[in-house]
């Protein structure tokens, strides 16, 4: 799993509102896989890590974290983690006198709820790995997920512009989870965002669209951004609509954020917009300009 989907905070027990967010590069965490996470405050090397503890870590396993103080030995702390709906889904806590100088404490999976369950307290460090009745015996099976469906979103492509204003691009983008009863993806937010170009760019620009309904989405491509060397264009559509492919079908089952895209690439000689949802439906439309004025 990503693990930058989810959010992991210094909890402190007594004075919550004294949180502070982990910060880490973007890091993939494989099932049974150990990754240590690593408060480096002294700049040390990972040789002399390895040498302290008696371990042999690569760099893959280790995680440099910022963004707190460290977790101090006399305090009630803990980390609570968040999944990217804001939703807590794990909590571990200890208190003064669990943990000592080259001591922590080791949890175990709870039996139920979120809070971990503490194995031992004033317990050796293992950096690397976990010790006998932390972890299952055997791996967890979990059922199978069902297909988190795609938004469905209705959109007009603008067919006319002018490089003198901006150019707004709305949208009506409805999760069709989103009234199903105790639906698995029925809490995921949908994003979208506009991605934008002249023929001569390399590369797409990008513009978030702002949520101003219920379904309802806008964003606006600044004027200087659709603006060509030759000034202003008349647009006019032309048919062209492709289908989804087979491997954007075999997506569709992928468990992530609904997101959608809006593709524009526009000039004097031609825009092309393409309206993608981040899993398989996908409609491709066109338009030619006439000739510049």
């Amino acid at each position: 799993m990503n693990l930058s989907d989810y959010t992991f905070i210094d909890g402190y027990t007594k004075t919550p509102g004294s949180n502070l967010t982990f910060e880490f590069s973007p890091v993939t965490l494989q099932p049974q896989q150990t990754l240590v996470f690593w408060y480096n405050n002294k700049n040390r090397s990972l040789q002399e890590f390895n040498d302290y503890y008696g371990v042999s870590l690569t760099e893959s396993q280790v995680v440099n974290v910022s963004g707190f103080q460290g977790f101090a030995n006399g305090g009630d702390r803990g980390v609570i983690i968040k999944n990217k709906q804001g939703v807590e889904i794990a909590r571990a806590s200890y208190l003064s006198g669990d943990t000592a100088e080259d001591q922590g404490v080791q949890y175990k999976l709870a039996d139920s709820g979120i809070d971990e369950a503490i194995l031992q307290i004033l317990a050796a460090p293992t950096p690397g790995s976990v010790t006998s009745g932390q972890v299952p015996s055997s791996p967890v099976i979990l059922p199978d997920m069902p297909a988190n469906l795609p938004p469905v979103v209705v959109h007009t492509p603008v067919t006319s512009g002018n490089a003198a204003n901006d150019l707004v691009i709305t949208a009506d983008i409805k999760d069709p989870e989103s009234t199903v009863t105790d639906s698995t993806y029925a809490n995921e937010s949908v994003t979208a965002t506009v991605f934008y170009k002249l023929p001569s760019d390399a590369a797409y620009k990008t513009v978030s669209m702002v949520k101003t309904s219920d379904s309802g989405y806008t964003g606006i491509i600044p004027e200087r951004a659709s603006r060509s060397k030759t000034g202003a264009s008349r647009l006019h559509p032309c048919k062209n609509r492709t289908a989804p492919s087979k491997s954007a079908k075999r997506r569709s089952t992928k468990r992530s954020p609904k997101e959608t895209e809006i593709r524009y690439a526009s000039g004097s000689r031609r825009l092309t917009a393409v309206l993608k949802p981040r899993w398989p439906l996908m409609r491709t439309v066109c338009a030619r300009s006439s000739k510049p004025a």
